[in-house]
């Protein structure tokens, strides 16, 4: 609710925020960083990568090219962009795994559906593969429901950049400001998806998509600084679902809540509570 709150805490939200696994990370991280330096083989890793994109800005002081930043503060920001990209793609994409078998238990039409086209296109590929989710639109359709229904993030937050007024000036915006964009608010909105919490794949049509503001769905943010790993994630998705429902039926049991309860941390992830479904081998796989 407060996005500049973190940034004046200063030495406390160190203390507060900061767990111990997080420091253990971070401690890795400077290990192989100062490793790195000593060494001259090539790794070809995220550090590496990154290390060398960011080590590449350059400035001009009295005349001369100079680095942008110097060698402790590139290492901050490598390390910063490293465990960044760990927190982002780890927890987000488990969680949306734990959604889409709660749905797809809850919803065995869509499931009976997608395993149809699923077992269909096993005919053409000898296995779950990147060509063969690609050729499955109606699987695509699945998770974009399952992450419209549960945004990973249910907030995105963008600081502006410069002064900014809209609706004819009623509303302004300062240079400096942190916007919030409330994408569960979004993604659960009459206005955008009809009856928002029904679980309706068919949303996702091109024609159906075509009809609303592309912006009305945020689960990897939007613009230029939308996720990077957003096409990584989905393909991760789309073969760990294909193939669990490959092999799996997903089946609600006694204990499976109506609807998933949710826990918060620091971090606005939805992390789904008590999430119990009932799971057998298909008969193909047995």
């Amino acid at each position: 609710m407060y996005p500049n709150l973190l940034a004046k805490l200063g030495w406390f939200a160190d203390h507060l925020f900061v767990t111990k696994e997080l420091k253990f990370f971070f401690k890795l991280l400077e290990d192989v960083l100062a490793d790195r330096l000593q060494s001259k083989e090539r790794y070809h890793d995220f550090i590496e990568l990154a290390d060398e994109a960011i080590s590449a800005f350059t400035k001009v002081v009295d005349g001369k090219t100079v680095p942008m930043w110097s060698r402790e503060t590139i290492d901050e920001i490598v390390m910063a962009q490293s465990t960044l990209f760990m927190l982002a793609g780890f927890d987000t994409t488990a969680t949306t795994m734990t959604n889409a078998c709660f749905q797809l238990a809850r919803n065995p039409d869509v499931q009976e559906a997608l395993y149809d086209i699923i077992i269909k296109k096993m005919e053409s590929y000898d296995e779950v593969c990147h060509e063969m989710v690609k050729d499955m639109p109606y699987l695509e359709m699945v998770i974009q429901e399952v992450l419209r229904f549960y945004p990973p993030l249910v907030r995105v937050e963008r600081q502006c950049t410069k002064d900014y007024s809209y609706d004819n000036g009623r509303i302004k915006i300062k240079k400096g400001q942190i916007i919030t964009v409330p994408a569960y608010a979004l993604h659960h909105m009459e206005e955008y998806y009809p009856d928002p919490e029904k679980f309706d794949p068919e949303r996702w049509t091109p024609e159906n998509k075509a009809k609303r503001s592309p912006y009305a769905y945020m689960a990897f943010g939007a613009g230029p600084r939308n996720c990077v790993g957003m096409r990584f994630a989905m393909e991760e998705l789309k073969i760990a679902i294909c193939t669990m429902i490959l092999k799996f039926r997903f089946f609600p049991v006694t204990e499976t809540p109506e609807i998933l309860r949710f826990d918060f941390g620091i971090i606005p992830v939805l992390h789904p509570m008590n999430v119990i479904v009932g799971c057998e081998l298909r008969p193909s796989s047995k």
